[in-house]
């Protein structure tokens, strides 16, 4: 019996966590795991949170003002125009106030949320790779 293989042709991004370091490449690293990805045949990158606790990807005026810090470099930013530049796809994860975990009540991941997927359309929408 013959077998068939599915390709995997996506994969995460998880460079914002709280049990290994974040925000530790720049563009320069993650233009070479985009070209390599490329190469793999992948095709759609989806970043698996745009921010967690007072860690974000991307400076955004709603999320600072709340304490978060503001990131050394837009992450958000480079992951779209890497994508555009090898033909992916971006998919955006929202953001992770650690509120939930912290208390069970999902309430205030979303109204945080409501106000990130607006901000992030705005700033980000207008590339092809979104």
């Amino acid at each position: 019996m013959a077998t068939s293989i599915l390709p995997i042709t996506g994969t995460f991004l998880d460079e914002i966590s709280h049990d290994i370091p974040h925000q530790n490449w720049g563009r320069t690293e993650w233009e070479k795991d985009f070209a390599h990805m490329s190469l793999m045949g992948i095709d759609t990158v989806i970043l698996i949170r745009s921010g967690y606790r007072r860690f974000i990807t991307y400076p955004s005026k709603y999320l600072q003002g709340r304490g978060c810090y503001e990131p050394p470099v837009d992450l958000v930013e480079i992951f779209l125009q890497l994508a555009a530049t090898h033909n992916m796809n971006f998919y955006f994860g929202l953001y992770d106030s650690g509120q939930y975990w912290d208390t069970g009540d999902m309430q205030h991941e979303i109204e945080a949320n409501r106000f990130v997927i607006d901000e992030v359309w705005k700033q980000y929408g207008h590339y092809p790779s979104f």
